[in-house]
């Protein structure tokens, strides 16, 4: 549609903008009816891959501060949830529309983690160079399994 309006006394006519939906609401959608086939295992998956990759990278840095540990949570998640949009986007097809969404929306996700993962890493060193890490206290919702085997199976 066209709306008009003047400028110096002269009508002009400018398309009017129209809200569309937007890619992460469509796959958005889409993974909640895939979680609405499974919820328990959908999620599970999920969540089970978001632990393992904080775990992971919890591993690898010299200090283990609370901030560290909300960040790798945050990490796990977005991390988790592009293996979730890349399997989506297998199984539909890398060639097609659907999948490219996907891909999209995955690939964003993984941007996101990265960006985490460097954000947790400069904490974690900045914390050591700082000794900052001695004798803080870890919230037990951030605690961490630490003596399970990494691949077992998740």
């Amino acid at each position: 549609m066209l709306c008009a309006h003047t400028e110096g006394g002269v009508a002009m006519t400018a398309p009017k903008t129209r809200k569309r939906r937007t890619l992460p609401s469509e796959v958005s959608r889409h993974m909640q009816a895939v979680l609405d086939e499974d919820p328990e295992g959908a999620a599970r998956v999920v969540t089970e891959t978001a632990e393992h990759l904080a775990d992971d990278a919890l591993r690898g840095l010299p200090a283990d501060t609370p901030t560290v540990r909300s960040v790798l949570a945050l990490y796990g998640r977005h991390g988790a949830i592009s293996a979730r949009l890349h399997a989506l986007a297998d199984r539909v097809g890398h060639g097609t529309n659907e999948g490219l969404r996907y891909l999209r929306e995955a690939s964003g996700h993984a941007h996101r983690a990265a960006q985490l993962l460097d954000m947790a890493t400069d904490a974690s060193h900045k914390a050591a160079r700082l000794g900052t890490n001695v004798g803080q206290q870890i919230p037990p919702w951030l605690e961490v399994d630490t003596d399970e085997p990494p691949g077992d199976g998740h």
